[in-house]
């Protein structure tokens, strides 16, 4: 642990501090403040989905090629929802919202952002061979869609 702990330090990483080791501010704003807005620490549950949907991917890349984005593993959706969640909050509390004419008062009043109008989807496959399919789908087709 002492070794790790040292090569963190020579990294900056971490701080020692009386025999003992500190997370410096700038980098307990990345790795531990979970409301700050460059928290990155849930990325490794991203990159841990890779890992776990390894056979997956191969089968995709024996197969057809599609591997569709609901068949990977859980941890790949609480990584991208929580990696990105502090910047969307920051974006939100932003100057700039409000220059936009009614947003606000919309959002306010239960609008809801990023809502589907179209009702068909053109979804993406793509082979080994480097080929590409399309085909429509509906929102309601989607393995994550509630």
């Amino acid at each position: 642990m002492r070794e790790w702990l040292d090569a963190n330090a020579a990294a900056g990483y971490l701080e020692p501090v009386d025999g003992s080791y500190r997370l410096p501010p700038e980098q307990a704003m990345a790795l531990a403040n979970e409301d700050s807005p460059v928290f990155v620490a849930p990325g490794q549950s991203v990159l841990a989905s890779c890992f776990l949907d390894l056979d997956k991917v191969l089968a995709a890349f024996r197969g057809d090629g599609g591997f569709p984005w609901g068949e990977h593993h859980h941890r790949m959706f609480h990584g991208v929802e929580k990696f990105f969640r502090p910047g969307y909050q920051a974006h939100l509390t932003t100057s700039w919202l409000p220059a936009l004419d009614d947003v606000v008062p919309k959002l306010q009043a239960g609008a809801k952002v990023g809502h589907l109008r179209s009702s068909t989807v053109r979804a993406w496959r793509f082979s080994a061979s480097g080929t590409s399919t399309t085909r429509s789908c509906r929102p309601g087709d989607w393995p994550w869609a509630a």
